[in-house]
């Protein structure tokens, strides 16, 4: 009876020596994947720092040209006042003027077209043609 309880204790620590080192196995495998993992991560890190500072420093230059070309619209709305001055201002709206009034003499002349006249006339003149066109046809 002695020998089966020492042969029951050695299966028993062997089994347990075994699920330590099995259990040790799966430990290094863990360790050598978050090792793997860490240093995914500080390179991900790494490549977000150096891609959100080349966006800022784009995002500056953007910015800078931006107020270059503001500053030159002013100076060239600038230059435009300083050049037209009343008497030419005064001027081209009378031309304005002008031109919106042969425009609306236009639209005037148009708005007292009888239309149905000049449908009746087109009729008439289509009643005429076509026996005309018709007798061409079989002359030839």
């Amino acid at each position: 009876m002695t020998e089966t309880v020492k042969t029951e204790h050695k299966d028993g620590s062997q089994e347990l020596t075994e699920a330590l080192q099995a259990q040790t196995g799966l430990m290094r495998k863990q360790l050598s994947c978050l090792r793997i993992f860490s240093a995914v991560m500080v390179i991900a890190v790494i490549a977000l720092a150096v891609f959100t500072g080349i966006i800022f420093s784009r995002t500056e230059r953007l910015a800078e040209k931006s107020e270059a070309v503001a500053e030159q619209a002013q100076e060239v709305a600038r230059e435009l006042g300083e050049q037209i001055d009343g008497e030419q201002l005064k001027t081209v709206i009378a031309n304005m003027n002008d031109i919106l009034k042969e425009a609306k003499q236009s639209a005037d002349a148009l708005s007292s077209v009888d239309f149905d006249t000049l449908n009746s006339a087109i009729q008439e003149l289509r009643n005429v043609v076509e026996p005309v066109a018709k007798a061409l046809e079989q002359l030839e």
